[in-house]
């Protein structure tokens, strides 16, 4: 058990130190889903955001090949992670979420999944994306969730923080022309 405290400990600590570093939004995600696989013993991770339909798209993968596991990579794709269930993703948005094969709730991943778990992603109370980690060796347990859904919290507070330094920078730069047109 305090293997698993540490590990979670210095998953979140590297998120954050790194996060003071990260150009991108993106490059954020691919060290939220590092940290992530890693906690979780998983080959293969996402981190999804909601689009402003309610569409969950791919904000980064892990280091795998996306054909692996294959989701949408552009934003105008609007295939719900490339799964053909609704209900596949009204449960992996519903709450907290781990199935490992045989499981009927698996019915609707995508082809080559054979365990998943995910934990929903939200800010002030609204969710705001999705984080996956899928296929590990023997599946997942219960502690692998609690895992996932503790350093979910630390995902959220970095890319918050980068969506407002994003839109600040943004801001400062608009501002800045606008002076010096005038």
């Amino acid at each position: 058990m305090l293997n698993r405290k540490d590990a979670l400990i210095s998953g979140i600590n590297r998120i954050f130190l790194e996060a003071l570093t990260c150009k991108s939004e993106a490059q954020l995600g691919r060290i939220c889903m590092s940290v992530a696989e890693n906690l979780t013993n998983s080959p293969l991770g996402y981190l999804f955001i909601l689009d402003e339909h309610g569409a969950l798209l791919d904000l980064t993968a892990g280091d795998h090949k996306s054909e692996t596991f294959p989701f949408p990579t552009r934003p105008d794709t609007k295939t719900h992670m490339g799964i053909n269930s609704a209900d596949f993703v009204q449960r992996v948005l519903a709450g907290p979420f781990r199935a490992n094969h045989p499981d009927p709730n698996l019915a609707g991943a995508p082809k080559g999944v054979h365990a998943f778990m995910s934990v929903p992603l939200f800010s002030n109370e609204r969710p705001i994306g999705v984080v996956a980690v899928a296929n590990r060796e023997g599946g997942y347990n219960p502690n692998n969730l609690q895992s996932l859904s503790d350093l979910a919290g630390a995902i959220v507070q970095v890319l918050i923080h980068k969506r407002t330094e994003t839109a600040l920078a943004t801001e400062l730069a608009n501002n800045k022309r606008l002076q010096e047109i005038s």
